[in-house]
This record gives structure tokens, sequence and C-alpha cells, in this order.
């Protein structure tokens, strides 16, 4: 049997590795694996004998061996590994190392030519040695720093400072079966539609696990005898154990966690990519309104639809009506989006801008909208595919996908309730608070005119966090909604059509037979 450098020989009875790392004529040096030892002598034929007798056996399997590359290390590996295999190269002078008193005298030496200690130089040596005599033996052992991650600590007493004052409730660490009371306690006390605190949940764990009866009154009372856990203890653990979203979804229900606490990812700007996508959605106004005929006659809150274009977030569209929420009252909105403002305004309105002020009058390649039942109708899904309109209905409790066109309805309406009679303020319907029926003097025309008022303002003003792209710096692209809007007509990005008065009245205003009578024209019952 033929012995090698490097080899590694596990003893039968003591369960020891030995490197082998030297071999001369005679005698074979080897060190211990395991504790990381100098080299002493083993006469070869004692070893080959004993491998014969299998009280050695050749281990296969080195727990030292690692392939590493250079990319995977970090600086301060690569500099100690660098600095140690300098100190191996110096020093290691075979066969004078293997003597103990040459080592010495070599030790010392190198210590002094590098400026470490001997005990370095030592350690240095002994890991070369029972870690396989390469470069990468030299390495530090930081992959074993930190502790494992799937291991939890475990304590023989409660950890954290000590009480200030004694008590008669005894204290201990956090066991496994105080966890599963724990999860129970969560889960049966906590995590429930009625939304109780933390601390009644632990109230009610300690009432129903850590309670016994009293022998004379029989009343649960706390059971001293045994330990019992703190509400930090029940506190540290529901943190651990759970993520605030867990908690929301489990209290709060699905549908409103989707609603009002998901993540938002990305922009819904960057996801438009160009003007043209418009998104539509109605409210009921802050306000109320007076009959235009008869101004003691309150009419109620008006039905307020906007049309924002997300890219340049412009306001394209606006419909006040007193009609409620339904295809009629969309339909109006699409005309006043896609007709000229200046002519609608005078038309509609009687008041005079400039066509500068709202120049947008063109139809969206896309519509979006939040599946309103008015917006999902067989009429306005014949309107679109008659204008070549794509409509997009977002999924259900998806408000931030059209968050621009939702925010805007907060902002008009927050923008004019301080300077309006009959704007509806925040102690509306509390116990105390006005009733604004009674201030009421604008009628629907007066209101819509003062809010296209504000939307030209809004139009006009400067997004201060306007996410511009690259092309819209290079040509100095103010981020301002008309700007923007101007900017993209010009790239031709929208694929935006224009279309005349009457072709829009055909295209979105139903349709129904009239006749003519000796009384008048006839329709729909009325003359």
């Amino acid at each position: 049997m033929q012995l090698a450098v490097n080899q590694l020989l596990k003893s039968s009875e003591s369960n020891s590795i030995e490197r082998i790392v030297w071999l001369d004529d005679q005698y074979c040096y080897v060190v211990n694996v395991n504790e990381e030892t100098f080299p002493y002598q083993l006469a070869i034929e004692e070893v080959i004998e004993s491998l014969q007798n299998e009280a050695k056996v050749i281990v296969e399997h080195d727990p030292y061996a690692r392939t590493v590359e250079n990319e995977e290390l970090t600086e301060a590996e690569l500099s100690k590994r660098e600095f140690a295999w300098a100190i191996i190269q110096a020093i290691y002078s075979v066969p004078a190392i293997f003597d103990s008193k040459l080592r010495a005298q070599l030790i010392k030496e190198v210590s002094e030519d590098f400026g470490v200690t001997k005990k370095t130089v030592r350690q240095y040596l002994k890991r070369f040695w029972a870690r396989g005599m390469t470069k990468n033996s030299l390495l530090p052992d930081y992959i074993n720093c930190g502790r494992a991650l799937s291991q939890e600590k475990s304590f023989d007493k409660k950890p954290g400072r000590p009480a200030v004052y004694d008590s008669a409730i005894k204290r201990a660490p956090v066991t496994e079966e105080w966890k599963k009371i724990f999860r129970g306690a969560l889960e049966k006390h906590y995590f429930i539609k009625t939304k109780p605190s933390l601390k009644y949940a632990y109230q009610q764990m300690v009432k129903e696990s850590f309670s016994k009866k009293d022998a004379h009154s029989g009343v649960k009372v706390l059971d001293l005898d045994n330990a019992i856990p703190s509400f930090d203890q029940f506190y540290y653990w529901y943190r651990k154990w759970y993520k605030a979203d867990y908690a929301v979804r489990k209290r709060e229900g699905q549908r409103e966690y989707l609603k009002n606490y998901r993540a938002i990812i990305g922009s819904a700007t960057e996801d438009a990519k160009s003007i043209g996508v418009f998104a539509i959605d109605a409210t009921i106004g802050d306000i109320y309104l007076v009959s235009t005929l008869d101004k003691n006659n309150v009419v109620g809150r008006p039905t307020i639809y906007l049309i924002v274009d997300i890219f340049s977030r412009a306001i394209v569209g606006v419909s006040v009506t007193l009609m409620n929420m339904s295809g009629e009252s969309v339909r109006v909105a699409l005309a006043n989006c896609f007709d000229n403002k200046q002519a609608f305004c005078k038309r509609v309105l009687n008041m005079d801008i400039r066509e500068e002020d709202w120049p947008m009058n063109y139809v969206a390649h896309t519509l979006l909208a939040d599946r309103g039942s008015e917006l999902i109708s067989d009429s306005l899904t014949s309107l679109t595919e008659n204008l070549n309109i794509k409509l997009s209905n977002i999924g259900p409790y998806r408000p931030e996908l059209k968050g621009i066109c939702e925010s805007y309805f907060g902002i008009l309406q927050q923008h004019l309730a301080p300077f309006l009679p009959g704007a509806v303020q925040k102690d509306f319907n509390k116990r105390g608070g006005k009733d604004y029926r009674k201030l009421a003097v604008l009628n629907i025309q007066q209101y819509s005119q003062i809010l296209v008022r504000c939307i030209i303002y809004y139009n006009h003003r400067y997004l201060e966090n306007y996410p511009l792209s690259r092309a819209m710096i290079e040509q100095n692209v103010l981020p301002i909604p008309t700007e923007i809007f101007k900017w993209g007509l010009s790239k031709g990005n929208g694929r935006l059509i224009q279309l005349s008065s009457e072709q829009i009245r055909s295209n979105v205003f139903p349709t129904g037979d009239a006749t003519v009578t000796a009384k008048g024209i006839r329709f729909a019952g009325l003359y």
C-alpha cells in the first residue's frame, strides 16, 4: 500500500482525522485536522499496518476542499488570503519546517519581517496544513459568520432587562407550547372582522390558557403557580410571524385591502406611454345647486364627470348634470371631450374662452373606465366601436390604475369649496352642523362656468414631480399638462383624430324616431 501527501486517515477508535503533510524514507508527518496541530511523526510501517488491520481508514471526501473563484470573494477575504500566503511562501522550507527548533527560528524571522506576532504565523501554518495545503486553505472563515436564520436562539431564562419591581407573576422564556397558544389566540381573537386590539387578544389568551378556577369562588383567576407570558413577549412573536399586509387582509378583508392598502407598483403615466389614453370617472359634487328657473328651489347636488388624459394629466372633458350616473350622462361627457371647447362653452355655457385655453378636442384611442354599469352597457360599446375607440375596463377595486382622474375630483372641489356658497363642508350631516341646502345660490350653468375656469387653471399649472422623458428634456418641454399634450400631438404618438360637431353628435348621442304632426314634432311623448 502506497501512502501519499494530503491523504486523510481516520481512526476507527477516536474518529479523529489526520492529514499526511510530508513523507520521507521512514516517517510520515501528520496533523490532526480537527484540532489544527503542528505535524508529528508516525512510522510508515505502523501506518500501513493499521490500514491493513482497519484500525485506520483512508477518507475519500476532504471536508476542507473548496473551489472558490476570485470574483466570489470580498476584498477583505482576498487581502487576508494574499497576506497569509506570502508568509507561508517565506517560511515554508522543507524539511526544516518539520523540525521544531528550526521551525521556531523560521517563525521568529518571518514575524519580524512581516510585522506580525509569532502566534499569527503559527496559526497560518496550522491552518495551511490542516486544510489541504492550498492557497484557498488560508481564506478566513467568514462563511461561518452569523447565526443560521433557520435556527432560533434558545434561552434558559426570560431574555431582556429584569423587572424593576417584584411581582407575584412568574416569567419564563417562550417555549414551543407557548408559541402554539400565541398563534391560536391571534387567529381567534385578533385576526377577525370586528378588529379588536392586540391587548384584547392577549387578555383573552391569558384568560383561556393561563388561568384557573378559584377553589372557593369558582371564578377564573391567574394561575400564579406557573409562569405567564408577558404582553411584550406576545407582541414580539406577533411582529416576528406576521407581516403588516397579512394583518390588514385578515382584519379589513381582501376587498378593502385591494382598494386602499395594496402596494402601488409602477406609474400610470409610464403605462400610458403617450397621449390618447383617456380615463373617465364620475362623482357627486360637494355643492347644492338651485333651479335655473326658480332660485328658491334647491335641486340637489350635481353629478360631475371628468375625462383626463393619463399621459399629460390634462383634463380633456367635463360634464355637470343633474341626472344620476347613467349612459346619457356619459354621452354628454364624451361629447364635451371630443368637441371644440371654445364653441362648446359659447353654445352651452354662454361663456367666452380662447382656443389656446383648452385646446383638447380629439377622439381618444383608448377609454379607461372602472366597470360602472353605464360604462359597460351595450349602447356605450357600440359607440366606442363606431368611433374606433378601445374600451378598457380596469379590474374591480383598482382605483390606482386611474388615480390621476380620481385625484382631480378632490383637487377641484377642495379648490372651490371655500369660495362657493352651498358647498358641503366637513361638518355635513354632523350634529350641530349647518344645512348647506339653505346656502345654495348657484345654478348648474353658473357652477359649470366656475368649474371650467378651474379646469383651465389646472391644465396650465406647473407639475413639480412629473416624470419627463429624455426626449422631452432635450426639447425643453415644460411639465405643464397643456404643453405636454401639445408635444404629444407633435410627435403623433397618440393616434388622435378630430371630428366635426355634427359627426360627434351623430355618433355620441342616441337616436330615436320623431313624428311631425299638426300640433308639432312629437318625440318621446312630448311635443
